[in-house]
């Protein structure tokens, strides 16, 4: 097994688009670099490289009265129906705060193990995780 390689999260943090001029990081930015972070390593150790595994799954709640998100949740499972039993599928669930029963599904990736993970590792998927929750916050504000 290769060794897990360490996301400097507070770069990540830092060279979001919004915070190059500001030294003030948010909860969210945190909560989502820490479910990037975790999600490595979980993925890492958790994801088969065939067949089925259990769904990881990495999620927090936000208690920002500004925002009207609640859950978010990042989830890698295999696709049960793919043709191969090498597809896994990893997905941006989330949650309106004061309708749990409304809520947003994104496809991130499709792919084997190793895409997926490269996925992950990447600068833009925390940055493509915020876009979407701040999108979604948007729309429940309207």
């Amino acid at each position: 097994m290769k060794p897990i390689k360490k996301l400097d999260i507070v770069k990540n943090i830092m060279e979001s688009s919004n915070k190059k001029k500001s030294f003030e990081v948010s909860p969210l930015d945190v909560n989502l670099a820490k479910i990037q972070y975790n999600l490595i390593e979980r993925l890492e150790r958790e994801m088969a490289e065939y067949g089925d595994f259990a769904a990881v799954i990495e999620k927090f709640t936000s208690k920002n009265p500004k925002l009207r998100i609640g859950d978010i949740v990042v989830r890698c499972s295999h696709l049960p129906k793919a043709e191969s039993k090498l597809e896994r599928s990893l997905d941006l669930t989330i949650f309106d705060k004061h309708n749990p029963e409304k809520f947003i599904t994104h496809n991130l990736a499709v792919g084997k193990k190793q895409a997926i993970l490269d996925k992950v590792k990447q600068k833009e998927f925390f940055e493509t995780c915020k876009s979407l929750v701040l999108e979604f916050n948007e729309k429940l504000g309207k």
